[in-house]
């Protein structure tokens, strides 16, 4: 595991803390995630990159990307058009996985996601490819910062299934964009954003945001220690199965509200509206049908495809289909969506 808290800004009105927490989890072989912080004038950059693929593929992927990026910002944090930054910054980071991939044959599968925030005084800028995800956690409210890129997600926005329902579903962890596999990424930008002391902004990928739900998330980070707080969001990860790596940076603006261990934490993201609908239509029903939902997920291996390719697939629909709370029954369900991620794989790659 790799931990360290990086200091203050440079303005002497900057107050930035930022902690990173990594570790490889319970079910994999070897850490696929990676990250990286940068202090930049009057402010700081954050990455997150969940890397897949093959021989060693995934943590090539996610560290060629996290280098990059890093080396790009660095030469150009100063620029004054973020987005133009951060685009060219994705871009640069998509040709030099996609160029490693070239060369080495064993890691022609390889790709990785990317979440990243740029940080300026008092504005922050969002940009990602992939699921990796970005939260804020502002006077109780808990909001997600990004749309994941996959099937699933896809399958969200058409309405065949909820929000809640997509945690498990059989599609889950397809990805329709990522950094590597196709010579143009679309990253997806947005800012600049008001920040204001006391705001926390976090980056992960899905082997945090796949296990925990956003409400239990944002309670643990609400704890006056930073540090304490991503640690836990690892630890609890890892005792709810941690079936995928679990990285997370954090950035903490200014001094932490006193109050925010008292929190009634309100989640701003399709499933925290899902959960709370969910909730209401309980209590209205009485106590006994209080929803029972669990808080596993399945992160499955990942399988990048291009927009065409997801068109062409017969994916699933299960109308009728729960998310599960026994563990063993998810075990088993985990392996057998595993042989099935790996048949669409050795389908579309011998088309």
């Amino acid at each position: 595991m790799r931990t360290y808290v990086l200091g203050f800004g440079k303005a002497p009105f900057v107050n930035y803390t930022v902690v990173a927490e990594s570790d490889i989890g319970q079910m994999r072989e070897e850490n696929e995630d990676s990250y990286g912080t940068l202090e930049i004038p009057d402010g700081y950059f954050l990455t997150v990159c969940d890397g897949m693929g093959g021989y060693a593929g995934g943590r090539v992927a996610s560290q060629t990307a996290v280098e990059t990026l890093l080396e790009y910002v660095e030469e150009h944090g100063e620029d004054e058009d973020v987005h133009a930054l951060l685009h060219d910054a994705v871009t640069h980071a998509n040709a030099a996985v996609r160029g490693k991939a070239k060369g080495d044959a064993r890691l022609g599968e390889m790709g990785t996601t990317a979440v990243m925030i740029l940080v300026r005084k008092d504005q922050y800028w969002v940009a990602h490819v992939g699921d990796s995800r970005s939260y804020l956690l502002r006077d109780a409210v808990f909001k997600l910062l990004t749309d994941d890129h996959t099937v699933v997600q896809q399958l969200v926005d058409q309405g065949r299934i909820s929000a809640i329902e997509a945690a498990n579903h059989p599609s889950a962890g397809i990805l329709v964009r990522c950094l590597g596999q196709l010579d143009a990424v679309d990253v997806e930008l947005s800012g600049p954003h008001e920040l204001r002391e006391g705001d926390r902004l976090l980056l992960c990928s899905d082997g945090l945001s796949g296990m925990l739900y956003e409400d239990d998330i944002a309670k643990v980070l609400c704890g006056q220690s930073l540090q304490e707080g991503m640690n836990n969001l690892i630890r609890f990860s890892n005792e709810l199965g941690g079936f995928d790596n679990i990285t997370a940076v954090c950035l903490q603006h200014g001094k932490w509200p006193d109050d925010a261990m008292s929190w009634n934490i309100t989640v701003d993201s399709p499933e925290g509206v899902a959960l709370a609908n969910q909730e209401t239509e309980a209590k209205q029903q009485g106590p006994t049908t209080a929803p029972d939902t669990g808080y596993t997920r399945n992160t499955m291996i990942l399988q990048a495809l291009s927009p065409d390719d997801t068109r062409e697939l017969d994916l699933p629909n299960h109308p009728d289909w729960q998310p599960s709370n026994d563990l063993p029954k998810k075990l088993a369900f985990a392996a057998l969506v595993v042989l099935v991620l790996v048949g669409l794989t050795i389908y579309i790659l011998t088309r």
